[in-house]
């Protein structure tokens, strides 16, 4: 056995802190927060790092350490550690709450975060187990935290989302299969994805595709959906095959005159 496997780690691009004796990390995408909870971090709170924070495995738990890498707060972490006992996955929302996650949307929601360059297959496979096995710790808790306007926060823009003109696409089995005319790339969009494309007409808010198309369909709670959506239309987005906009997206000559 490797001495990677023996001593799991990792270094991840998200702030930690410690409180009463115990760590905690904040994960999200950029704009969830992160920033800002380390900055609303009470009297109390010592900070491990506000932009990169480093985790360990000490026999059957994880143990958070300070970093001197230092983010937006331009502050560098204390050079003191603590076990790890809760990962708190970062949105936007109307009120605050905390829901309890499952272990395969948690160990996605912290991979994404995690630093990691090398172009091996072996090492790969140790990083996933890392992480896993800290999802996994003895009273580790991985939380979907919702941010809310009491914390002086803005919510979420909505988006508007419309189907590019360069697109062809039909549904197959439950699944929408998109094809890009420019480079012939075929998509397979899964149902959630399916109902979120069908519906986007470039006039109807994101939120409210979500609210009427995902949410009653799927049973899910509406603000991680929405943050799941926003995540998705991005990523199609930048494959070319969907825009996206702040604001209504206007129609076609072709599509007026239709």
């Amino acid at each position: 056995m490797s001495r990677l496997k023996q001593d799991f780690r990792f270094v991840a691009s998200e702030p930690s802190a410690v409180r009463n004796g115990r760590a905690f990390l904040f994960s999200g995408i950029s704009g969830a927060g992160k920033t800002t909870i380390s900055r609303l971090a009470p009297p109390d709170v010592t900070l491990l790092s506000d932009e990169i924070s480093y985790v360990r495995r000490l026999g059957d738990l994880y143990q958070a350490f300070g970093t001197p890498f230092a983010g937006e707060l331009a502050q560098s972490g204390e050079n003191v550690d603590a076990p790890l006992v809760a990962l708190y996955f970062l949105a936007k929302g109307q009120k605050n709450r905390t829901r309890q996650l499952a272990a395969a949307s948690a160990a996605s929601r912290l991979l994404r975060n995690i630093l990691f360059f090398a172009d091996n297959p072996a090492l790969v496979k140790d990083l996933f187990q890392s992480a896993c096995f800290c999802l996994a710790c003895a009273g580790l808790r991985t939380d979907l935290s919702a941010r809310s306007r009491g914390l002086g926060l803005d919510s979420m823009n909505d988006k508007y989302v419309k189907a590019s003109r360069d697109t062809a696409a039909r549904m197959l089995g439950g699944e929408m299969i998109v094809m890009s005319v420019k480079d012939s790339r075929v998509f397979t969009l899964n149902a959630t994805a399916s109902r979120i494309w069908k519906a986007a007409d470039g006039y109807t808010p994101l939120r409210e595709i979500v609210a009427n198309e995902v949410v009653p369909e799927f049973e899910v709670d509406t603000d991680v959906a929405y943050q799941d959506a926003v995540e998705l239309v991005e990523e199609l987005a930048q494959e070319g095959i969907l825009l996206i906009a702040d604001h209504a997206i206007a129609l076609s000559n072709e599509e007026e005159d239709a």
